[in-house]
Order: structure tokens, then C-alpha cells, then sequence
């Protein structure tokens, strides 16, 4: 990236490009990013966080990247109105490398999600 990009500007559909390059699983994409100086913890205007969208579609080296970076295992993402971490989305979704991980990381069962708490989205 050139040197003075801002990495944390939102795109004009309001997400970071972190959240999407993560959500796309894009690991290479995900490490220039983060290595540029942006904020793993950001959220997009829609309350959007890339632990959560990678954690969601399975991405277990993107979440292993975050974490990495420091990336808040207990953070909710608030996009769509209700509040959903990464370890209820992994849960949700039974991808249990992620689960690993986040839980390894010190993940809340008890933060997980409006509507239901990943301990009992897991059973």
C-alpha cells in the first residue's frame, strides 16, 4: 500500500475494506491491511466487524490473523439491529476450527448473540 493511505476509511457502501477482504477470506489482502496500521476493532458505519464476517463464513486463517492483531474475541457486532459475536457465528454456522480458536483466545460463551448465547446455538 502506499505510504499515507488511510486504511480505515470506509468504502462508499460504508464497510472498511478490512471487514470485506476478510469476509472474502483474503488472507494476503487481510495482512497488508492490518500491517498498514488499520484498527482490527474498527467497525464499518453499519456496526460491522471483520472477526465476526470472517468467523461467519469459516475463515480460520483470517480469524488466526486477527487474533493475532489483537482483535477483541468478545466484540459484537451490531450490523443488522441484534448483536452477534464471532464465537456464536462459528457456532451458528458449525465451524468448529473457528470455534477452536476463539475459544483458545478466551471467547465468552455467554456474549454470543441477541437472541440466544453460543453455548446453546452449539448444543
Amino acid at each position: 500500500m502506499e505510504a499515507g493511505v488511510n486504511v480505515n476509511i470506509l468504502t462508499k457502501g460504508g464497510e472498511l475494506h478490512l471487514v470485506q477482504v476478510s469476509l472474502q477470506g483474503n488472507e494476503k489482502m487481510v495482512q497488508i491491511i492490518l500491517n498498514a496500521g488499520a484498527d482490527v476493532n474498527l467497525r464499518g458505519d453499519k456496526g460491522q466487524i471483520a472477526l465476526r464476517k470472517a468467523a461467519h463464513i469459516g475463515h480460520t486463517t483470517v480469524v488466526a490473523i486477527l487474533l493475532e492483531a489483537r482483535a477483541n474475541v468478545s466484540a459484537v457486532d451490531t450490523w443488522g439491529g441484534g448483536t452477534t459475536s464471532a464465537l456464536a457465528e462459528a457456532s451458528k454456522q458449525g465451524h468448529l476450527s473457528v470455534l477452536k480458536l476463539l475459544s483458545e483466545a478466551g471467547a465468552d460463551v455467554l456474549t454470543a448473540h441477541s437472541d440466544h448465547d453460543a453455548l446453546t446455538v452449539t448444543l
